[in-house]
Order: C-alpha cells, then sequence, then structure tokens
C-alpha cells in the first residue's frame, strides 16, 4: 500500500523512492509484488482528468503465496477468491 500510495501522487519521479528493476519491455517490475503482468501496449485513450492505458497482456508472474493488493472504488483492499460484490454486500 505505501508503494502504491507513493506512485499515486502527482510527484515528477515516481519511483525515485522504490525499489524496482526494468521488466523485459522496460516497465518498472516493483519489488515485492505477489504478482506482475508484462503488458505490450496497444493504445492509450482520454478518459477526462485520466488516461486510459490499453495493452495486450504477454508475461504473468506469480511466485509470491501472499495475498494481492488492490485498488478499487477509491480504496486499498484485498482480492478473496470467490467472494463477488452480492456476497459482500448481504452482510
Amino acid at each position: 500500500e505505501h508503494v502504491g500510495r507513493l506512485v499515486a501522487g502527482r510527484k515528477q519521479n515516481k519511483l525515485d523512492d522504490v525499489d524496482w528493476r526494468p521488466g523485459s519491455g522496460g516497465a518498472p517490475i516493483i519489488a515485492g509484488c505477489v504478482a506482475t503482468i508484462e503488458c505490450e501496449l496497444d493504445r492509450i485513450l482520454d478518459g477526462g482528468d485520466h488516461e486510459i492505458v490499453i495493452g495486450h497482456a504477454h508475461t504473468l508472474t506469480a511466485d509470491d503465496p501472499g495475498e494481492p493488493l488492490v485498488f478499487l472504488r477509491g480504496g486499498y483492499g484485498h482480492f478473496r477468491p470467490g467472494l463477488d460484490d452480492r456476497a459482500a454486500n448481504s452482510s
């Protein structure tokens, strides 16, 4: 979560304080990630105050048995296989 907050800000050089290495296509692979997905850039679309980046995934690495961190609907959480929105909202 700490690294997610570092790279989400408006700082110019977002990876200055992050331990990372270049992936096969040069994109950063952040140390300690549970999994990585490397993609080839297809296009970038205008999304108003954001850009929407479309890519084709070509390499998936999932070496760490830890639980992934997810950013969704403005907050951080954890992915739990088998739990969908209906189950989460019924409790």
